[in-house]
């Protein structure tokens, strides 16, 4: 009975021991770790924007929403403005269409490790982007309205289990071929 009792005793004070050392360790970044400071987000900084050309529909790559049960919204990419900054944001630009022929194009950003999401500007009927006065970064939340940031972040523009972006090549790829999956199967 003491023997078992102290067996116990010693297995659960190697498990609290490996736990504090994990625990110790961080958030598990080593090899990001000069890439990104999830610890001081005063430090980053976003480097200068400038508004993308128009998007032609070629170049669009389709991309589905659950949340969009009725199916009455149409989401796409356009490829060619797709870039990863030197800050981390991935930037884009969207095309929202509806059935009945309407659409909105909107130009964006989006801090992977932040889980943020930023408007830059917005297209015009005359094939134009119109900036926002004061784009400000919004955190991106699980809603209906707004369930295609979720989408792009959890399965196309970042890494499952790193705060960063992956390439733009493995970005475009999970686009085409639409091989999407919550293990990340396209990252490096």
């Amino acid at each position: 009975m003491i023997s078992r009792l102290f067996y116990q005793i010693v297995l659960l004070s190697l498990m609290l021991s490996f736990c504090s050392v994990l625990w110790a360790k961080g958030p598990f970044l080593d090899e990001y770790d000069e890439d990104i400071d999830i610890t001081d987000p005063e430090a980053w900084k976003e480097g200068a924007v400038t508004l993308p050309a128009y998007p032609n529909d070629d170049d669009l790559l389709e991309f589905p929403v659950e949340e969009d049960t009725g199916a009455k919204l149409r989401y796409f990419i356009d490829s060619k403005t797709l870039s990863i900054g030197d800050d981390g944001v991935v930037r884009y630009v969207l095309v929202i269409r509806a059935k009945q022929g309407a659409k909105n194009v909107l130009f964006e950003g989006i801090r992977c490790g932040a889980r943020e999401y930023k408007t830059y500007a917005f297209g015009t009927g005359k094939e134009a982007f119109h900036s926002l006065r004061k784009p400000a970064w919004k955190p991106i939340r699980k809603n209906s309205r707004t369930a295609y940031h979720q989408r792009l972040v959890d399965h196309y523009l970042c890494h499952g289990e790193y705060p960063r972006a992956r390439e733009r090549q493995n970005i475009v790829d999970a686009f085409k071929y639409q091989d999407i999956t919550r293990d990340c199967v396209l990252c490096e």
